[in-house]
């Protein structure tokens, strides 16, 4: 998504200044829905002005941690194609570092003191709501201190992906055309509810803290004089994907190549070059590109900081391991009555322009990894199996590129057919753990239209034979504990005994 964010501004005139001295639709019938959960009263004494805390709250991100306890951990990739998962390896391109970029890293700062933690709601809460997907990336928002044991000269703020919502009265931040579209679309449906969508690993690339995180890694160990001319080098032949369309006898066709808009980058030793260089970029799609193209490890070899150190760092701990395409971490109501606003820099320094919030955000994955898109959006996701094109448990890039660019196309009423589906997921995530979880979102998504029937025989094959019976008809939810189960099924197997 071409996103004009407000960090390039007068960074160009910074960067010659360093440069010199260093040479010196359409609606059904209106149905009004249930009012939308509160959140509950917090203690007065542990709230601030805006009802966050009073104190900034200091945190430590200890990968290895993070890695044991989501050992074993299934992906849709793992489950869909028998692959082993390794949670965080997608951090890096660097195929040696895979296995260990999460469990080798550290870093630290301050928790940002305006966040409020979600409403955990259910589900059926959103019954006859339209869930509207907005894609966003894996930034949590705090303040960040230190990484891999060095001390930033400057903290950077890393103002969020999805906990940009839990901010005050923000709710979603994007280019002007974007964050526009969606409103305008939002307008036009009834009861609409933004849901988030979750991008890959990689994706917090395109914002602004990523990189300044980077280039402050690069300060606290400065390049050497000798293995410069290499870097240099190696910087101006990165190369960025470009997709031009054109049209061809009247059809459009897109026509890819690689482009190098780096080719004017002049010295990586100058002292403050790099972190101005960065700055300079006009667009999030070279932020990205500029970043892709340094993780490599013949470049650390020379000195260059590892990348994934930044992407994590940037990183809000809640969802690293959730799939690409997980859903349902954040949900929200728009403020439609105010619309589109320019954003602050206090608030992004990323994306110009954004769209608050009525009331507060929720959340629909408390205890849980995430909700496949495929479940929460069931309409669009059977009409990408009918074309061949995705749908299934496994986000794919035509499906991605739906909820990315087609406000239109990626929305979804909450029916009865959606409360069974989420509901009868997250109750197996509960009781019987991730994997039995995604093992009945993959039996049911792989039919092109899902049916009730479906769901039941899908349910079936994910739980135990006790658990059947337990399971509530309408709503997927599972009514009984195994303990209850156990008492109710040990007289009949006493009397099958005799």
């Amino acid at each position: 998504m071409a996103i004009t964010d407000k960090a390039a501004k007068g960074a160009k005139e910074a960067l010659e200044l360093i440069i010199g001295k260093s040479k010196a639709g359409t609606k059904a019938a209106r149905v009004i829905p249930p009012p939308l959960p509160p959140r509950p009263p917090a203690a007065p004494t542990m709230m601030g002005h805006n009802g966050g805390p009073l104190l900034d709250i200091p945190y430590t991100m200890r990968g290895d941690a993070i890695a044991a306890a989501l050992a074993g951990h299934p992906s849709a990739r793992s489950i869909m194609r028998g692959e082993p998962n390794i949670v965080g390896s997608g951090v890096t391109n660097i195929g040696s570092q895979k296995a260990t970029a999460l469990a080798s890293h550290t870093s630290g700062g301050l928790l940002d003191p305006e966040l409020l933690p979600p409403v955990p709601v259910d589900i059926s809460n959103f019954k006859d709501y339209t869930l509207m997907g907005i894609v966003g990336d894996n930034s949590g928002r705090k303040r960040v201190t230190d990484v891999m044991g060095d001390r930033l000269r400057n903290a950077v703020d890393t103002q969020g992906g999805f906990q940009y919502i839990d901010r005050g009265t923000q709710g979603y931040a994007g280019a002007q055309t974007a964050t526009s579209s969606k409103l305008n679309e939002a307008m036009k449906t009834e009861n609409p509810l933004y849901t988030t969508i979750l991008m890959s690993e990689q994706s917090p690339d395109f914002a602004v803290p990523t990189s300044k995180i980077f280039s402050e890694l690069i300060a606290a160990s400065p390049i050497s004089s000798k293995n410069a001319p290499q870097i240099n080098e190696a910087i101006r032949n990165i190369g960025v994907p470009y997709t031009k369309v054109v049209k061809e006898n009247g059809k459009e066709v897109k026509l890819q190549s690689t482009v190098y808009p780096f080719k004017d980058f002049q010295d990586i030793s100058v002292p403050g070059y790099f972190e101005a260089y960065v700055a300079s970029l006009p667009s999030g799609t070279q932020r990205a590109g500029f970043l892709k193209g340094l993780d490599k490890a013949g470049l650390q070899k020379l000195g260059l900081p590892r990348v994934s150190d930044a992407r994590l760092a940037m990183a809000d701990e809640g969802q690293i391991g959730m799939d690409w395409g997980s859903t349902g971490y954040r949900v929200f109501q728009p403020d439609l009555k105010r619309g589109m606003y320019e954003t602050t820099p206090d608030q992004s320094l990323t994306y110009s322009h954004g769209i608050d919030k009525v009331g507060p955000a929720y959340t629909l994955t408390e205890g849980s990894m995430g909700i496949p898109y495929a479940l929460t959006f069931p309409d669009v996701s059977s009409v990408l199996r009918a074309k061949g094109t995705g749908g299934g448990l496994e986000m794919s890039s035509a499906a991605y590129k739906v909820f990315e660019g087609s406000p239109k196309r990626a929305k979804q009423r909450v029916n009865d057919m959606v409360i069974d589906l989420v509901s009868t997921f997250r109750g197996i995530e509960t009781r019987f753990g991730r994997e039995a979880a995604m093992r009945f979102a993959a039996d049911t998504v792989k039919d092109i239209k899902v049916t009730p029937a479906i769901i039941e025989a899908a349910r079936k094959a994910n739980a135990p034979n006790w658990v059947i019976a337990a399971m509530a008809p309408t709503t997927g939810l599972l009514s009984m504990s195994p303990e209850e189960a156990e008492a109710q099924e040990a007289p009949r197997a006493k009397k099958e005994k005799r």
